[in-house]
């Protein structure tokens, strides 16, 4: 009942989808991505065991321990387990990162943000399988980092070279999306219609993603140019917005909580009546902030706060609901939407087209010269590639309208409250 009445009050308040409520913005990913270069690719004079394993986990996922030592050639342990250290999950509370990244001389890396740091311990991920062996696969930030390997080597920006070095690049991102379609559904999972429809620029236009100053460029062309500014910024403004709100719901609820227990509202508080009340504004706080805790530490740190005179505030099956929450899974859906709604916003932008000026062959006829101009700078319209993969594939054009009605009706929200303004004013 509390689930349907707070879903109903949200798409009052907000017009639009709560989940837009925690977005992984690319800035994040590339500040985490050029400290990860400078400190584990680029500072050596050949490749790093760091780049080694990414690099093997993308083409053999779910494998052991000895099975990765023997790809890579190494048998030095205590390199290994310095590697696992790094990309390993850690126990952490909020704003709270050990500095356990060490250089080889036992210096500390320069410490980034937290999160940054976190994400880090996040890209491989250990599993057991059903004989207990714990296996090696990559999350994705770790497939996001071979592909900017796989991309640097391409532009001759990766001095030591990959270390899988027998196949195009094409060909290697293919293998990639082949071994984790469940990472990133809408592009991996359909690898073949956006090869059948883009061809190599289906490659290229991840670096919308893996480039900041390609992604700064693009953010600077309006709609008025076929550009795509005023999606992005909108698409900022709304997660923003539907922050801010759940916040203030958030805030509210935890006043309301803390005077109801006080007595303030009700001489003899009963926690029976409001469990339910409590599971959701923690469910909130997970979805606002998921990656402040690791599972573990949540339950632990809740240990502390759930029991007054001995009686539990939630019912431990609950806390540990609240606690799956703070899993890797739930950031790496908000970043692999994050990077189709990037992907797929940027396939529409004709902008290249008029950044061109047309170029003047007099020894060619006006035909040959025209069909020439064309083939060389304009690219498929947005109608062409609306027709040829938003109607061949339902997941993709259900996924991206429902992201643009979200952002028309943030629009409008935003249309309305100017005209208040313009009310107040009072102009005629």
């Amino acid at each position: 009942m509390l689930e349907k009445f707070f879903g109903l009050s949200l798409e009052h308040l907000l017009n639009y989808s709560s989940e837009r409520g925690y977005f992984f913005h690319p800035d994040l990913f590339n500040d985490l991505q050029e400290f990860w270069l400078v400190n584990c690719i680029l500072r050596g004079s050949k490749i790093s065991l760091e780049q080694k394993v990414l690099e093997i986990l993308s083409l053999h996922p779910q494998i052991t321990d000895d099975q990765l030592l023997k790809w890579a050639n190494e048998k030095d342990g205590q390199s290994w387990g310095r590697v696992i250290s790094l990309y390993s999950p850690i126990l952490h509370k909020p704003m709270i990162v050990g500095r356990e990244i060490y250089h080889n001389d036992g210096l500390p890396y320069d410490e980034r943000s937290a999160y940054s740091n976190i994400v880090l311990h996040n890209t491989v991920i250990m599993r057991q399988d059903a004989n207990r062996r714990v296996e090696f696969e990559l999350s994705l930030f770790g497939i996001m980092f071979v592909l900017t390997l796989i991309r640097y080597n391409e532009a001759g920006k990766l001095e030591n070279g990959l270390y899988y070095n027998t196949f195009s690049s094409e060909g290697y991102f293919k293998k990639i999306a082949d071994n984790y379609k469940q990472r990133l559904p809408l592009i991996f999972g359909k690898w073949y219609l956006l090869k059948k429809v883009l061809g190599s620029s289906m490659i290229s236009n991840f670096d919308i993603i893996l480039e900041r100053e390609v992604r700064a460029k693009q953010l600077q062309i309006s709609i008025s140019q076929r550009g795509n500014k005023e999606f992005y910024e909108s698409i900022d403004s709304l997660s923003k917005s539907t922050r801010n709100e759940m916040i203030k719901i958030q805030s509210v609820g935890l006043d309301q909580l803390l005077n109801y227990l006080a007595g303030n509202i009700y001489p003899t508080p009963d926690m029976t009546k409001v469990q339910p009340l409590i599971y959701k504004l923690l469910d909130i706080s997970a979805l606002l902030s998921p990656l402040d805790y690791d599972p573990a530490s949540y339950v632990e740190a809740m240990k502390g706060m759930n029991h007054t005179s001995g009686k539990p505030r939630i019912d431990s099956a609950a806390l540990q609901a609240v606690a799956r929450e703070y899993e890797l899974e739930a950031i790496e859906k908000a970043f692999a939407d994050v990077i189709s709604l990037y992907y797929f916003f940027n396939l529409l932008s004709d902008s290249d087209a008029i950044n061109q000026p047309r170029k003047y062959d007099h020894t060619k006829k006006v035909s040959e010269a025209i069909n020439s101009q064309i083939d060389n700078y304009y690219p498929l319209s947005r109608t062409q590639i609306a027709n040829l993969i938003f109607s061949e594939d339902e997941d993709i054009r259900k996924w991206l309208s429902d992201w643009l009605k979200d952002i028309l009706n943030h629009e409008h929200n935003k249309t309305l409250a100017m005209g208040k303004i313009l009310d107040q004013i009072g102009l005629p």
